[in-house]
């Protein structure tokens, strides 16, 4: 995780744990692990000096889930989260999004290719949209009041 600047001041997580960093051990040659590594953007409040804790165990959390269950995320999909997604805040946020990481293309390394899924913070009503019509559909029209991607807990619904 490092604060990124542009286009406003945020965090930027990206993992690292679910390609094969050092040696090939699975039998897919094209794909590096699970082929994906996750990313998150997350606006930095009040002049933060240190990433939220809650962000990291929602990544921790999401890897057990793909650990557990072998599920894995694509460019796409969503997940209701049930709750808040920062369960200390009042945040509408309570739903993810997953799309490909707009400053982090999918890269080839000698164990195959891996991709960067971008979590990104929604709210109920917008998850409703994107499971009836078409979650990227709905990613793009959000992408103009929420540029990379930045999940802001204090933001509002966009629809």
């Amino acid at each position: 995780m490092y604060t990124a600047k542009e286009p406003i001041e945020h965090w930027h997580f990206v993992t690292y744990g679910f390609l094969e960093l050092y040696e090939k051990e699975t039998e897919d040659t094209e794909t590096s692990g699970f082929g994906f590594e996750l990313t998150f953007r997350l606006a930095k409040v009040d002049h933060e000096t240190e990433p939220p804790a809650w962000a990291l165990n929602l990544l921790q959390n999401l890897a057990r889930y793909i650990f557990g269950s072998g599920n894995i995320f694509k460019n796409g999909d969503y997940m209701d989260a049930n709750d808040p997604i920062c369960l200390e805040s009042n945040t509408e946020l309570t739903a993810l999004a997953f799309t490909n990481d707009p400053e982090l293309p999918s890269i080839d390394t000698p164990n195959g290719k891996v991709a960067f899924i971008q979590i990104v913070g929604i709210t109920a009503d917008e998850l409703e949209a994107m499971q009836i019509w078409n979650t990227l559909g709905a990613l793009r029209i959000c992408k103009n009041y929420m540029p990379y991607y930045i999940t802001d807990l204090s933001r509002k619904s966009f629809l």
